[in-house]
């Protein structure tokens, strides 16, 4: 979800500059069809340019908003942001099940304990979840799955850390201060 608002506010921002800009030149804009043509303002002056670019854009913009939550289809099931929950992950029993039958998985290993740092990346995390509906997200707290853990030990040296598996096998990991960026670069890998 978070992809598909970004994308619309930054084709938002698009829309809105090009019909300000066609509205300085005396010129109206269509961003249904991309096309301006000539025109006057009936209202003249600036303030009618910018009357005019406003009502414009408004009625342009949402046009374009109903449109692409049309192609893109938003809300259905399992589409682009659709809701993909971070799930808590305990047991190694668990653990190796999870890894097993889920097709798609990147678990982050935290230690709420002793990271500072991991309270913050778990929510940017959960944002990521909703951007990727197809790979399963799960956290371990390392410090109480201690037997989790122990099994990635050479790999939890620094926290949070996030190891990600595809059918079964490890895939790649991200581990440290840039978490967060490599694990964007891992993700669009795993999808691919």
């Amino acid at each position: 979800m978070a992809a598909a608002r970004s994308f619309l506010a930054l084709l938002l921002l698009t829309a809105a500059t090009a019909a300000f800009a066609h509205a300085d030149e005396g010129r109206a804009f269509d961003i249904t069809t991309a096309a301006s043509t000539p025109r006057k303002v009936l209202n003249g002056g600036s303030d009618g340019h910018l009357a005019s670019a406003a009502s414009q854009a408004v009625s342009a913009l949402k046009t374009a908003v109903e449109a692409i939550e049309s192609v893109l289809n938003i809300n259905a099931p399992g589409a682009l942001g659709a809701s993909n929950e971070v799930k808590q992950l305990s047991g190694l029993d668990n653990f190796k099940r999870v890894i097993a039958t889920e097709k798609k998985v990147v678990v982050m290993f935290t230690a709420n304990k002793k990271c500072r740092g991991c309270k913050a990346i778990e929510s940017v995390y959960a944002d990521m979840s909703e951007d990727y509906a197809a790979v399963a997200f799960y956290i371990v707290d390392a410090d109480a799955e201690e037997e989790i853990a122990a099994s990635f030990a050479d790999l939890l040296y620094r926290l949070p850390a996030v190891i990600a598996f595809k059918d079964g096998d490890q895939f790649g990991y991200a581990i440290g201060q840039d978490v967060l960026g490599d694990l964007v670069h891992l993700l669009e890998r795993l999808v691919a």
